[in-house]
Formats: C-alpha cells, structure tokens, sequence
C-alpha cells in the first residue's frame, strides 16, 4: 500500500467523523502523524477539493460529496442503461449537469460497429439535441441529426440527471427512436 495515499484516507475518515473542523496538530496528533506529514496531506487534498480550509481548521470538501452522488448515481441507474443498450443495441449512457454541461457518467457500448463512443468522465453540451430538450421539461425527447449530423439520439431525465441513448444514424434510424423513446419509458416509470 502506498504509506501517503492510505494516511489521505485516514484523515478524510476523520474529518468524516468529526462533528467540528479540526486543526492541522489536532489530526496530526488524533492519527499519529508528524505534523508537517499532516500538514503537507492536508494541503494536497486541498488542492483537489477533497478538504476545505475554515478559520486555518479542515473539514470534508465539495470534492467528496460530489464523488458520493456521482457513485450513487451510477450505481442506481447502471442497471437501466444496461438493459437500454442490451435492448436497442446502441449505446446508452447516464449523464448528470454540471454547469452548461453534462458530465457522462456512465456508458454502455451498442453491439456491433460503428457505435457512439463518449467516455465516462467526457462531456456534451448541456442544450445537446435530445438531452437540451429534456433539461428544458420535456419527460422523453428525441433528436433526429440536430446535435450531430448523422446520429440519433432519445433522452430521458431522471432524478439527478439523464439518460440517453446514441446511434448513428444508419443504426438507428429516425423511424426506430419511437420504439427506443418507449423502451426508456418502460425501463423508467413502469
């Protein structure tokens, strides 16, 4: 185990812990550290959002809540996207927005080739096509070529974000997105 990567861990566990933000001698002496060991780990989480600093104290970071609700989603929707892109065939992925975008969270590879590839991690445009409508109201949106020439995509919000399948249009022709748009519907409200 690499000693700095498993003492980050600690101090995350006892911030975690902590009622009150708590001084850089004060983990230092509840974990056992130097206090300049202390003090440089601190420092790096900092740097990453995985602490923040409050009156020279340090409590969890936005870093850490947001990597919880990124796993909670995943793990909550994955099943969904699975069956979207066993299903139809094309890739299906989940997304949740971050500011004017819309980070991928996770994505499942259609069979065959060509497919739609985005990795996890990657972003699209919040107004993207079928994902932009559904971020304006609409439940389940489809889009023939708007966001990209020559894919077809069917999106659908969900608590925390959207899914959404993507196919080339070859693959997925405008005549087969009713069908998908139904089979979201499905896996999502029934």
């Amino acid at each position: 185990m690499v000693p700095a990567v498993e003492r980050s861990f600690r101090i995350l566990d006892l911030l975690s812990r902590s009622p009150a933000p708590l001084g850089t001698s004060e983990v230092a002496r509840r974990l056992r550290l130097a206090k300049s060991t202390a003090h440089g780990l601190l420092h790096s989480l900092e740097a990453v959002g995985a602490v923040e600093q409050v009156r020279r104290r340090y409590r969890l970071g936005p870093a850490v809540g947001r990597l919880a609700a990124v796993a909670d989603f995943r793990r909550i929707w994955r099943p969904v996207v699975e069956r979207l892109a066993e299903e139809t065939g094309e890739t299906a992925f989940s997304g949740q927005v971050r500011g004017q975008r819309v980070a991928i969270v996770d994505e499942v590879l259609g069979r065959g080739a060509p497919v739609i590839s985005a990795p996890p991690g990657s972003h699209v445009p919040a107004s993207a096509g079928a994902i932009g409508k559904v971020l304006a109201g609409q439940r389940v949106a489809s889009d023939v070529g708007e966001y990209l020439e020559g894919v077809n995509a069917v999106a659908a919000g969900v608590p925390g974000g959207v899914i959404w399948v993507a196919g080339f249009a070859s693959r997925l022709p405008a005549e087969r997105l009713p069908a998908v748009a139904r089979a979201m519907e499905r896996l999502l409200w029934t």
